[in-house]
């Protein structure tokens, strides 16, 4: 599948970090005081629909706008960025598996490799992060956010 036809996808979604979040972003290679600074910071994204296949994401960090971002993407075709939120240099390949359902693949150089499964619904979705190097996993749950 390379195109959607729902708009499960397309919104605006907030989380907000706790321990467990701090726990595996130290796990992954995140210094213990960024990690530590995470905790109970709201972190907001937007997809959004670009055309010509293409998606947008944007992210904002509550008081660590060092790791705001922004990638355009298409699926099944990596996608390279450089941002802190990732590690710096990654490349990112997302695929669509259903209307609701994404995988992405993130090679990171700071970071290393994370298979990340998202499932979307009414109300938000929820995402789970592996990291390959560590087996660490974590899953956030996200609300569809009006604003």
């Amino acid at each position: 599948m390379t195109e959607y036809e729902s708009n499960f996808l397309c919104g605006k979604f907030e989380s907000e970090w706790g321990q467990d979040a701090v726990d595996f972003y130290k796990a992954v290679g995140v210094s213990d005081k960024d990690a530590s600074a995470m905790k109970g910071l709201k972190i907001r994204y937007q997809h959004s629909r670009e055309g010509n296949g293409k998606m947008t994401l944007e992210w904002i960090v509550d008081a660590m706008s060092n790791l705001n971002g922004k990638m355009v993407f298409e699926f099944g075709k990596a996608c390279h960025i450089n941002s802190p939120m990732v590690g710096g240099k990654a490349d990112i390949t997302t695929w669509l598996i259903d209307d609701n359902h994404t995988i992405l693949l993130m090679k990171s150089e700071g970071y290393g490799t994370w298979v990340i499964n998202e499932v979307y619904h009414e109300g938000g979705n929820s995402v789970t992060y592996m990291h390959k190097e560590s087996g660490k996993t974590y899953t956030e749950k996200w609300a569809r956010n009006s604003v």
